[in-house]
């Protein structure tokens, strides 16, 4: 007779990995519902009992995860310059020829009123002085 071992597919071993994980989670599942069921009959204060399953939970959820730091220098999405090919447009056209920021501000009524606060505030430091050099003269 010419009999030989089968061998498994592929697909039978995925099959088998995949439940083996399903199996090894719901193995995980019942064991924390027994250590949660042992602590609500260990520990009787109502906070400590949730700081202790808190703590339980984070250390079951953060022993299982996968870690990230092959991901650390991938990038996340590959560069695609997509305005390679788009004309230089250009207007070179003036739209305000004769307006410039100093003609603008010369002709602005506060800055007129300004300039002729100042020249009042010099002449009056002027009389002041003459009126002081008068008095000491």
């Amino acid at each position: 007779s010419n009999s030989e071992t089968p061998e498994k597919s592929a697909v039978q071993t995925k099959k088998l990995a995949k439940q083996k994980k399903i199996q090894q989670k719901k193995a995980i599942v019942k064991n924390l519902d027994r250590i949660m069921d042992k602590v609500d009959k260990d520990i009787k204060d109502i906070s400590k009992n949730l700081a202790v399953k808190n703590i339980i939970k984070m250390e079951a959820m953060t022993s299982e995860q996968a870690s990230l730091n092959a991901y650390a220098n991938t990038a996340f999405y590959a560069p695609k310059n997509i305005y390679l090919d788009q004309l230089n447009m250009q207007d070179n056209r003036l739209i305000y020829e004769n307006v410039s920021l100093a003609s603008y501000v010369e002709n602005d009524k506060i800055n007129i009123n300004k300039k002729k606060l100042n020249e009042i505030q010099f002449k009056k430091q002027q009389i002041l002085l003459e009126l002081e050099v008068l008095k000491n003269g």
